[in-house]
């Protein structure tokens, strides 16, 4: 077998593999350390396009520019940047919810099956509202480019007009969504294993806890003896976008490699 030869089947071989590991991504079936570095490269893509746009952006500051201004022709010069990326990262998202869903289902729950009947009913419908929620989330995220803020006044195209408003509540509902029942499915496999398998008691509190200062924060910080500008709907917006992403980013961290339950 001649070098070429050699060479060639190598790289079909490669190109195989690559593509065997894209499709086990988007099927939430690959490897949890496979499946990772892929999920933060996405997430990088969006901060990237943060930070190049803010760098652009004249005296931003978080506590008194809203993140839809990073996307809007009004504001930012770099607007293109921000949309962008986030266009690309809202689509590259989805398959972190086949992923998690994945690993929150049950295939063998212990030959207590008929105890546990009513929990895991509960649990499939609490895994298919957050895998729902979380795909218009990542729907509604990557529409945000083409419907940036300040659109109606910029073009004129079908749905300009309402088109921000509805993509963004699609984007921050079906985030905020998705993470609620995803924390009532981890309280249920917590309440089917009794913390012998995942979640562990310890495991469990941490996205308890960051799903306390989602809810709370943001409710209760108008009332914290801290500087005004920490008051604003802006900076509230900004610590609901970087709640989210630290969700995104714990959750599959604390997941086992590959649930067989």
């Amino acid at each position: 077998m001649t070098n070429e030869t050699q060479i060639l089947k190598k790289t079909k071989q490669e190109n195989s593999n690559f593509g065997k590991t894209i499709k086990e991504i988007w099927r939430g079936t690959a490897d949890k350390w496979v499946f990772i570095p892929y999920l933060y490269g996405v997430l990088g893509i969006y901060f990237i396009g943060i930070i190049i746009t803010a760098s652009q952006y004249p005296n931003f500051h978080i506590y008194s520019d809203y993140i839809s201004y990073l996307g809007s022709p009004k504001h930012s010069p770099a607007f293109i940047v921000y949309n962008t990326c986030m266009m690309i990262a809202g689509i590259l998202l989805i398959p972190f919810y086949p992923f998690m869903y994945s690993h929150m289902k049950i295939t063998k729950p212990e030959g207590q099956r008929n105890k546990a009947k009513v929990w895991e009913i509960l649990l499939r419908g609490t895994n298919g509202l957050f895998f729902l929620f979380g795909i218009v989330g990542c729907l509604g995220f990557s529409l945000l480019g083409p419907y940036h803020q300040g659109i109606a006044d910029s073009r004129t195209i079908w749905g300009a007009q309402h088109g921000h408003q509805i993509t963004t509540w699609m984007a921050f509902g079906g985030f905020g969504g998705s993470a609620l029942f995803m924390l009532l499915s981890f309280f249920i496999r917590l309440i089917i294993f009794k913390g012998k398998r995942f979640p562990t008691l310890r495991i469990f509190f941490i996205p308890f806890l960051v799903g306390l200062l989602f809810a709370l924060v943001p409710l209760t910080i108008d009332n914290w003896p801290i500087a005004k500008i920490y008051k604003s709907d802006d900076f509230k917006e900004w610590f609901f976008m970087f709640t989210v992403m630290a969700w995104i980013i714990i959750s599959p961290l604390i997941v086992p490699n590959r649930e067989s339950v």
